[in-house]
């Protein structure tokens, strides 16, 4: 893989630090969401993914590679079945109208990268740690060039022998950086809010033991 190529693989991960920014805004449980709003998370993410598509590096005319595939792992993981399920349907749409020989292999990595978030999602609940995170971008991204064979044998094999080694070393890693960094806001946020539930609890406790103080001191008065 030349350098331009390597450039352009970096600067178009780099747009996954929106994807960070705004699972930030959201509520701990997106569930908890009314359904108007979980399908818009869902659109939203469904036009990070175009973008992405959009500076994507273009390896021949219609076979282009970008990080949409860390992007819908993430999603399946962290949003959930609904949203992740229309950012599938506004990536795989977008990427139907390229065209081009990759066609079905990028359709085919798109679902299979939300299927393989939301599989560990429910699969591996608990499972959020560096290893945890790095594993599953890998196995994201050997299914990813799996894909690669949908295309004609010499496209595929010529394919694999330009990415292989780049998709692998990259692209796990950036899923486990910025899943660990979505992770980490979690566990903070979810710490806060404790704190603040146990707060709101002792000030109900002391405000009553006040009042029952109050009413004993007016009665020996």
């Amino acid at each position: 893989m030349s350098l331009e190529a390597l450039r352009g693989m970096l600067g178009n991960a780099s747009l996954l630090l929106l994807f960070g920014i705004f699972y930030s805004l959201l509520p701990l449980r997106i569930s908890s969401l009314r359904l108007p709003v979980r399908l818009g998370v869902g659109g939203l993410l469904g036009i990070l993914g175009i973008l992405l598509m959009v500076t994507a590096w273009e390896l021949e005319p219609g076979l282009i590679f970008d990080t949409r595939s860390v992007l819908l792992a993430l999603s399946g993981l962290f949003f959930g079945t609904l949203p992740s399920a229309v950012a599938v349907a506004f990536t795989a749409a977008y990427r139907l109208w390229l065209g081009g020989v990759g066609t079905v292999t990028g359709v085919g990595v798109i679902v299979s990268s939300a299927a393989l978030g939301l599989l560990w999602r429910h699969r591996f609940p608990g499972r959020r740690g560096w290893v945890d995170l790095f594993l599953l971008g890998l196995g994201v991204h050997l299914v990813m060039l799996g894909w690669m064979l949908a295309m004609p044998r010499e496209t595929a094999l010529a394919t694999l022998r330009v990415i292989s080694g780049p998709v692998l070393l990259l692209y796990p890693l950036a899923t486990m950086l910025l899943g660990k960094l979505m992770q980490a806001q979690w566990e903070q946020r979810s710490v806060a809010q404790e704190r603040a539930a146990h707060a709101r609890r002792l000030e109900r406790i002391l405000g009553g033991s006040w009042g029952i103080l109050s009413l004993l001191d007016e009665k020996l008065e």
